[in-house]
């Protein structure tokens, strides 16, 4: 059942593919470039892993930062506009097909994993998260940017309407556990992923262009240094 949830997601990004860009060209990259670096730390030196890249919104500014980036997507079809967006920016991005549950990556490869609006997508969060920091450096950071309704707006009622483009069968879309989740949700599956004190940051509101636009969060755990005795 699992397997074929997985390929009715990809299939719908696949779909969504064509338009997403457009549909998503709503933030303020000149802002978004400063912040990432802030949050990864390194000035540029390092390899950094993009899960569920997409068209490569993350993992261009990345390699325009001056890191290795590479980027992970199982839909094709999103891939194929990343690459297409890669060349026209000339930025190096290792654009792969494949499964951000299952890395075709050794243990201890990137001083970054990031991802943007993947968590909600998740059927298993936390056996994600752990995958994720296996292939982490130690003293590397993992940083899962998503929008989130306040709980201001949860007392309201005003949950973020769903994209009538991205309706799933009510059975997937039960099944994935951070769908409409709360920050103390995402941070509890850190936790329970192996993150001790993971964070919750609250993004500046300009790096949305849109003044209507739920705020951003980034979910930011580091992996422990492995000691030496």
């Amino acid at each position: 059942m699992m397997e074929n949830f997985a390929e009715i997601i990809a299939s719908k990004w696949t779909e969504r593919a064509p338009t997403f860009d457009e549909d998503h060209a709503t933030e303020n990259v000149d802002l978004w470039r400063p912040t990432l670096e802030e949050l990864i730390g390194k000035k540029g030196n390092g390899k950094v892993l993009d899960i569920g890249t997409g068209t490569g919104f993350l993992a261009n500014m990345i390699a325009e930062l001056g890191y290795h980036s590479v980027g992970i997507d199982f839909s094709e079809g999103m891939l194929e506009i990343g690459r297409s967006n890669s060349a026209r920016r000339g930025t190096a991005v290792e654009f792969i097909m494949g499964d951000g549950d299952k890395l075709p990556f050794d243990d201890h490869s990137f001083d970054a994993v990031i991802n943007s609006r993947v968590l909600w997508l998740i059927l298993d969060p936390v056996k994600s998260i752990k995958e994720w920091i296996r292939v982490l450096k130690p003293g590397g950071v993992l940083l899962s940017f998503i929008r989130i309704t306040t709980p201001q707006e949860r007392e309201l009622g005003e949950l973020e309407k769903p994209n009538t483009k991205m309706q799933y069968p009510p059975e997937l879309s039960n099944a994935m556990p951070l769908r409409d989740a709360t920050i103390d949700d995402h941070l509890a599956a850190y936790q329970k992923a192996g993150f001790y004190n993971p964070e919750a940051i609250l993004l500046r509101k300009d790096l949305s262009l849109n003044d209507d636009a739920k705020p951003w969060y980034v979910f930011k755990g580091t992996k422990e240094m492995v000691s030496v005795l």
